[in-house]
C-alpha cells in the first residue's frame, strides 16, 4: 500500500494505477484547466513571532475535481536566509506513470517587480523508489526542476496538475484534507469539486474549521480557508495511533461493508489456482492432522515466501495471483496473506485475508469507511469446529503453535469475506516475556569478578530474536553486546562465545555469555573502601520518561513482561538487609526486592 510526498510540503496521498508508462512519464508544460479558481497571495506576508524559519509559506493551494479526476496543487513561499536557498531552490514532484500524467503549469521567482520563469530549464524526471529500504516498490517518478539564481527574500511559486484515479478502486473516492503542517504558512485554500450526485461523507478531526458549499447544476463545491497557522510541534514518543494533526476525510463509500465487498474483487481465487496449488504445493505440506498441515502451511509463505513487493498499476491494492507469488517465491503482505488463503482452502480450510493498519489501527473504529483506512495484509483461518485464528504471513521464523503463535496489536481489521458488515475486533495473542538473570562471582573484594549473563526470551521477544541472529554473524552479535555491557564496565573481556538455545517448538530463545571484568571493585577516597556498580541496564530501557510537562498521550512498550535478576556471589558472609517496593498504576506494574542468603546478594526487578 502507497504513501506518496509531494514537493517542498508533506502532503500525503493515496493514488493507484492503469495506463501506459511510455505516454505517461514525460511532464506536459499546459496551463491550468478551466475548472481551477485563481487564489492570489500576499507578497508582504511574515511569519508570527517565534515563527520564523529559513522560509516561510505564503499560499498554500489545494483543489481537486472528482469528475475530472484531476488534483491541483498551488504553493508559493518565500526564502528568508540563505538555508532557505539551500533546502528550498529545487522543485520536486511525485506521480505515478501507470495511471498519472503530470502537468506542469508555472515555475517562477518573485523578485520585487521583477517574475522570472523557470520553466525553462531541464526538467529532470528520476526513479527514487523512496519504499525500497522496506522492500517495496512502486515505480512512481519524481520530476525536479533546479531552479537557477534563487536569492534571499525570493519568492518561488509553482503550480501542477496530476491527472488519473487508480482504477483499482472501481470509481470510488476518499482523501484527506491537512489543515496543519510542521511548517507555518500565511494562507491555505482548499476546494473539493464533486458530482452533484455523488454522495460524501466528512469527518473531522481536531478541528471545527467551516465549510463553504456552492451547488450548480452539475457539480457541487466544497471550499475551506485557513489564515495564518502556526507549525504544528509534535511531542516525543507519543503512540502511533495519537494524531495531533487537523484535518478533515472524506470518503463516499457508505459502510465498511461495502469497502469489503470492493475489496472482496481484489482479493479472488480462481478455481484453476486452488487445483494447481494443490496438485503442486499440498503433497509437500500435508498432514494427517489439519492442525499440523495449518501450522506447515503458516511456516512455508512465512519462511520460503520472502517478503518483495512490486506495487505497480492495479497491483498497489490488488495482490498477485498465488500462482505467481508462489512461482517467484515472494510478494508483499497481500500477495502473502492470498496465498496462505488459496494454500488453506485447497483443503478445505476457511481462510480470508483481512485488511488492518499497523499505525492507525487502535482508533479503526472511530474513521469512516475508506480504502485508504489501510496499510497492511494479515489472514484469518477458521479451522472447523474450533476457535479463529489470526496470523500475519509477513512475520517470519514465528515460533509456538496454531494455539499460541504471537498476533501484533492491530486491534481491528477488515475481513475481507461476503459477510462482512463491519470492522472485526481483533484478538492480540500474548506477546511473550524476557527474564534476565545476571551472575556475578568473584574470589576477593577488591579485584576482579565473572559475569555470566543467562536471558530467556518467549513468544514474541523469541521471534524477535530468532530473527536477530539468523540476521547477524554471531560474532557481529558479541561484539555488540560486549560493547552494550563496556558502557558501564570499561574493560570487560568475552571469556567464552554466546550459546544460544531455541526451541521453536515452545518458542522459547536462550542467549547466555560469560565475561571477565578485571576491575569490578573499584576504590573509593578511603584506601581501606571499595565499591562496585550494579545498574539495571537492559530494563532502564523501558521506562525513558520525559518529566516535562505534556499536552499529548506518552507511548510506552507495551504489552512488556520483563524480569531482570541480578545475584552477586560473595566470597565472605555480608549483612544486608531485605527491602521490597510495590509501584503500580492503571498502566504498568513494578516490583522491586533485595534479599540475601548464603553469602548471596540478589535484586530482582520486573
Amino acid at each position: 500500500m502507497n504513501l506518496y510526498i509531494l514537493s517542498g510540503l508533506v502532503l500525503f496521498m493515496n493514488f493507484f494505477f492503469g495506463s501506459s508508462f511510455a505516454q505517461l512519464s514525460s511532464p506536459i508544460i499546459s496551463k491550468p484547466a478551466p475548472w481551477i479558481k485563481a487564489i492570489e497571495f500576499d507578497p508582504k506576508a511574515k511569519p508570527a513571532a517565534g515563527q520564523e524559519e529559513s522560509f516561510y509559506y505564503l499560499v498554500i493551494d489545494e483543489q481537486e475535481n472528482i469528475r475530472e479526476e484531476a488534483r491541483y496543487f498551488h504553493v508559493a513561499y518565500k526564502i528568508l536566509s540563505t538555508e532557505g536557498v539551500q533546502s528550498m531552490s529545487d522543485i520536486s514532484v511525485d506521480f505515478d506513470p501507470v495511471y498519472q500524467k503530470l502537468h506542469l503549469h508555472q515555475a517562477r521567482i518573485h523578485r520585487g517587480n521583477e517574475v522570472i520563469n523557470q520553466l525553462s530549464h531541464p526538467i529532470k524526471t528520476i526513479q527514487r523508489e523512496q519504499s525500497m529500504d522496506r522492500y517495496l516498490y512502486d515505480g512512481s517518478l519524481t520530476a525536479i526542476i533546479h531552479l537557477a539564481d534563487v536569492r534571499v527574500g525570493d519568492i518561488i511559486e509553482y503550480s501542477y496538475t496530476t491527472t488519473g484515479y487508480n482504477p483499482a478502486f472501481e470509481g470510488h473516492f476518499a482523501t484527506k484534507i491537512n489543515f496543519t503542517y510542521g511548517v507555518p504558512y500565511e494562507f491555505l485554500h482548499r476546494r473539493l469539486v464533486a458530482p452533484v450526485e455523488r454522495h460524501l461523507s466528512f469527518l473531522q478531526h481536531k478541528t471545527d474549521i467551516s465549510v463553504q458549499v456552492t451547488e450548480h447544476k452539475t457539480e457541487k463545491e466544497y471550499t475551506w480557508t485557513q489564515k495564518r497557522k502556526s507549525a504544528l510541534i509534535n511531542e516525543n514518543n507519543t503512540p502511533s495511533w495519537f494524531d495531533a494533526n487537523e484535518y478533515i476525510t472524506v470518503t463516499d463509500f457508505a459502510s465498511w461493508g461495502e469497502v469489503a465487498k470492493w475489496a472482496a474483487k481484489q482479493f479472488e481465487i480462481s478455481d484453476r489456482d486452488l487445483q494447481q496449488l494443490r496438485t503442486e504445493l499440498n503433497r509437500q505440506l500435508k498432514q494427517d492432522d489439519p492442525d499440523a498441515f495449518i501450522l506447515n502451511a503458516i511456516r512455508f509463505v512465512q519462511d520460503d515466501i520472502r517478503y518483495l513487493g512490486f506495487e505497480h498499476g492495479l497491483n498497489s491494492h490488488k495482490p498477485h495471483a498465488p500462482l505467481k507469488v508462489l512461482q517467484q517465491r515472494f510478494g508483499d503482505c497481500k500477495d502473502k496473506s492470498l496465498l496462505l488463503c488459496a494454500l488453506l482452502r485447497s483443503e478445505g480450510i476457511e481462510a480470508w485475508p483481512v485488511l488492518v493498519n499497523t499505525v492507525r489501527g487502535k482508533v479503526l473504529d472511530k474513521a469512516l469507511p475508506s480504502a485508504h483506512a489501510f496499510d497492511h495484509c494479515v489472514v484469518q483461518i477458521k479451522a472447523e469446529g474450533r476457535s479463529v485464528y489470526y496470523v500475519d504471513p509477513t512475520l517470519s521464523q514465528q515460533g509456538g503453535s496454531l494455539f499460541n503463535m504471537p498476533f501484533p496489536q492491530y486491534s481491528f481489521g477488515l475481513v475481507v469475506e461476503p459477510q462482512t458488515r463491519d470492522l472485526t475486533e481483533l484478538p492480540t495473542v500474548a506477546t511473550g516475556s524476557i527474564t534476565e538473570d545476571q551472575q556475578f562471582a568473584m574470589t576477593n573484594l577488591e579485584g576482579e569478578a565473572f559475569l555470566q549473563i543467562s536471558t530467556t526470551y518467549t513468544g514474541s521477544p523469541a521471534d524477535d530474536m530468532r530473527r536477530h541472529f539468523l540476521n547477524n554473524t554471531l560474532e557481529t552479535i558479541q561484539k555488540n553486546y560486549t560493547s552494550y555491557y563496556g558502557n558501564l564496565y570499561p574493560d570487560i573481556e568475552v571469556v567464552s562465545p554466546i550459546e544460544v538455545k531455541d526451541n521453536r517448538r515452545m518458542n522459547s530463545f536462550n542467549v547466555t555469555e560469560t565475561y571477565r571484568i578485571p576491575t569490578f571493585w573499584k576504590p573509593t577516597d578511603n584506601p581501606d573502601n571499595y565499591y562496585a556498580e550494579l545498574y539495571p541496564q537492559t530494563i532502564s530501557s523501558y521506562f525513558s520518561f520525559q518529566k516535562a510537562s505534556r499536552t499529548t498521550p506518552y507511548a510506552l512498550s507495551h504489552p512488556v513482561s520483563f524480569r531482570h535478576v541480578v545475584q552477586v556471589k560473595f566470597p565472605e558472609e555480608w549483612t544486608v538487609q531485605p527491602e521490597r517496593k510495590v509501584i503500580e498504576s492503571d498502566f504498568y506494574e513494578y516490583n522491586y526486592m533485595v534479599y540475601y542468603d548464603d553469602r548471596t546478594l540478589t535484586l530482582e526487578r520486573n
